[in-house]
This record gives C-alpha cells, structure tokens and sequence, in this order.
C-alpha cells in the first residue's frame, strides 16, 4: 500500500510527528529547568542584586544666580560644596572599616564617627544616607575618590553654597541657603506639616 508523505497514516509522517514531540519536550524542558535554576538554586544571587537595584532619590539643588552691585561687581557668588555619605545598604559588613578608613582620611575620631552612625541607624532605614562630614575641601575629595573602589557605600554629593565678598556681610539681604537644624525642625515641624 501507498502513503501520501503528508498523510497522518504514514509512517514517515509519524515519525516526523515524533521526532517534532521530542524535540519541543527537550525545549520546553531545558526552559523549565533553566526556570527551576534561576528562581530556586540561584534565588539567593539574584536577590542580592535585585536589593542593589533600588530607586535612589538623588536632590540636585539648584545654582543660584550672581548678585552685582551697582557698579558690576559680584557681592554675591557660589561655591560647590561636597558633602559625605555612607549608605548602610550598599557597604553592609564593611561598614565598620569604611567608617574606619573615612576616620582616618577625615581625621575624625573614630570612636565618635562610630556611635554617631549607630546612633542614626535607631532611627533610620538602611538605604537612606548617613552624613559623614559636610563641606569637604578639594584635597579630602580627592583622596576620597582615589579609595573610592576600595570603599563600598561612599556617596559625595555637590551642592552650591553662596560665597559673599565681604563674607557674611550682607547675608541677611542677599539670602541665605542652608539646612534646618534639629532643633528648628521640631520647632517648626507642626507649624509646616
């Protein structure tokens, strides 16, 4: 008897029709394998890297414009500002020689540096930035940013701080930009709210 090649009752056709099954059983099961591989053998992995891939708000403050007296002189001016962070979530365990090594490159005590973090820690979550020092200089930055591979979790942030020519003199007219201090927050926290 005689079979059309495309007839289901051919035995060449079956054999396709199987060789077909075996193959898509074989692909769909080396993807629910490689699915089992990732979620459950390497879960843990790709956890880690999942915390790492937050959402950080970075506050990029705003450049103030120059102030000039009558004549053109600049009475008010800026000047970048660095400030030192250390994000918990980021240098984990390597906390303690992060802070240690700051100390050191910042000639803070130790000790201090060390309770004040813990300190913060009571009361804040462990993404947020804890301030190490404000308002570096340009010699500290750049030793910090030599170690800067060496030190997980560093953050230096820029922001512009107004430069008068005769210092403070007309700060009280000109304007002034700062943070509230602890004490003016409780102050003022229900008044602003």
């Amino acid at each position: 008897m005689l079979f059309h090649p495309h007839n289901p009752e051919s035995p060449s056709f079956k054999k396709k029709v199987n060789f077909l099954y075996i193959v898509f059983s074989i692909i769909i099961g080396t993807i629910f394998l490689r699915l089992i591989y990732l979620q459950v053998i390497k879960y843990g992995r790709f956890w880690q890297l999942s915390e790492k891939n937050r959402i950080r708000n970075v506050v990029l403050y705003p450049e103030r414009g120059y102030i000039f007296d009558r004549n053109g002189k600049i009475i008010a001016d800026n000047r970048p500002s660095f400030d030192l962070y250390v994000i918990p979530e980021e240098c984990k365990e390597k906390c303690g020689f992060v802070l240690q090594k700051l100390s050191s490159i910042l000639n803070l005590n130790f000790s201090i540096l060390e309770s004040s973090y813990k300190e913060w820690l009571k009361t804040h979550r462990l993404f947020e930035q804890f301030p190490v020092s404000k308002d570096i200089s340009y010699e500290v930055l750049i030793k910090i940013e030599v170690e800067k591979l060496f030190l997980p979790g560093i953050y230096i942030t820029e922001m512009p701080v107004r430069k008068y020519a005769n210092d403070f003199a007309f700060s009280h007219l000109l304007g002034h930009l700062a943070e509230i201090s602890e004490n003016e927050m409780k102050v003022y926290k229900n008044k602003y709210s």
